[in-house]
């Protein structure tokens, strides 16, 4: 059997996907490593997760806070929670719970998981196949921002003076004249001063 592996949640952020219903991911991982598992996940469930990292208390008991109460007052103990899965962008997560009697695997989404993980300060585990599949480099999606940023520059550059906006066009003008290209800079300082005059 595949030996599991302790995670973090290591940030919180928004996700590029459309609509309302999954506009933030959730970042797991271990400290140490360079590989990050994103999960797609909920609104409220972002929020449930940012209150619980925050440690900040919520006016009134959300659904995550109601199931770690029940939990205690009953006397079901939550040890931990696995992300054991996924598979076509999904990913699925497991409760286990134990009593006196026995113990219980309760299927569950893995934003849920988490939530209920860091209110109850239980581990949170995967699997290293979970990394192999799902897993992002960190170094690798830097150089993939730094190439997007190195195109839409190169973009920019190919638009003629008359689409720019000030803005752009100040940064132009110093590329030019730290160029020597000062025929450049003249017709760009024109273009400046025709605009400013505009606002």
């Amino acid at each position: 059997m595949a030996s599991k592996i302790k995670v973090q949640v290591l940030g919180l952020s928004f996700s590029n996907s459309r609509g309302e219903n999954i506009p933030y991911i959730v970042i797991i991982g271990k400290p140490e490593d360079k590989i990050r598992i994103p999960i797609i996940i909920g609104a409220s469930e972002a929020q449930s997760i940012a209150i619980a990292l925050e440690k900040v208390p919520a006016p009134r008991p959300l659904s995550h806070d109601i199931f770690a109460t029940l939990s205690r007052e009953f006397n079901v103990e939550v040890s931990e929670v696995i992300i054991y899965e996924y598979s076509e962008g999904v990913f699925l997560a497991k409760l286990v719970c134990k009593n006196e009697i026995s113990v219980k695997e309760i299927e569950c989404r893995p934003s849920d998981g988490i939530a209920i993980a860091l209110r109850m300060n239980i581990p949170i585990y995967t699997y290293q196949h979970i990394f192999d599949e799902a897993g992002v480099s960190i170094e690798d999606k830097k150089a993939a921002q730094q190439k997007r940023k190195i195109e839409k520059e190169e973009e920019e550059e190919k638009k003629p003076i008359e689409e720019l906006n000030i803005k752009q066009l100040q940064k132009r003008l110093k590329k030019a004249i730290d160029t020597e290209n000062y025929e450049l800079a003249s017709q760009i300082n024109e273009r400046i001063k025709t605009l400013s005059n505009k606002l």
